[in-house]
């Protein structure tokens, strides 16, 4: 929609696509662990090692890069029929993951309700980053160049959890 006109601009992570026209300036770096139930069997290993996936569903979200890159990486290893179930939506994930169905890639920033915690996964980047995008040359909206003024000028520090916090989230 930005190359078209009908957007000024765009929230998201990494975009996919080489327009020259695109600018991506960098908000934040949204982080991720493995979200499981307090009593899964991983619940004690933090982190989690990769390989210990290879027995497990993974729960993603359809377009999710990370799950698609613990699958790349599962097969790397060896891992063959690697059990996945889509998951429409990342607020269907607690509850799947509650009732034990499997484990998902969930965002440190988000609450968690209920019996859940978040685990680092070894060998991954569990990160990326958040970008605002807008076409180059391209007049923005009072209102859009406020918005995108407004967002870069936050302190974004507090959107998602320092690497020396404690990834696991309390219920």
């Amino acid at each position: 929609r930005l190359k078209t006109g009908e957007a000024e601009l765009a929230i998201s992570g990494p975009l996919t696509g080489d327009w020259e026209r695109l600018e991506a300036r960098k908000l934040y770096e949204q982080k991720f662990g493995l979200l499981m139930s307090n009593d899964h069997r991983l619940s004690q290993h933090n982190p989690v090692h990769l390989d210990d996936l290879a027995a497990e569903r993974l729960l993603s979200r359809p377009y999710c890069v990370l799950s698609e890159m613990i699958v790349q990486k599962l097969k790397e290893l060896g891992a063959q029929n690697i059990s996945r179930h889509e998951v429409p939506s990342v607020d269907d994930l607690p509850g799947l993951v509650q009732s034990h169905f499997g484990v998902g890639v969930w965002p440190l920033s988000r609450k968690l309700a209920g019996e859940l915690m978040v685990n680092r996964l070894e060998g991954i980047d569990m990160s990326r980053w958040i970008h605002i995008h807008t076409v180059f040359g391209r007049r923005l909206s009072a209102g859009a160049a406020t918005l995108v003024g407004l967002l870069r000028s936050k302190d974004w520090s507090s959107a998602s959890p320092s690497a020396s916090e404690n990834m696991e989230s309390v219920h």
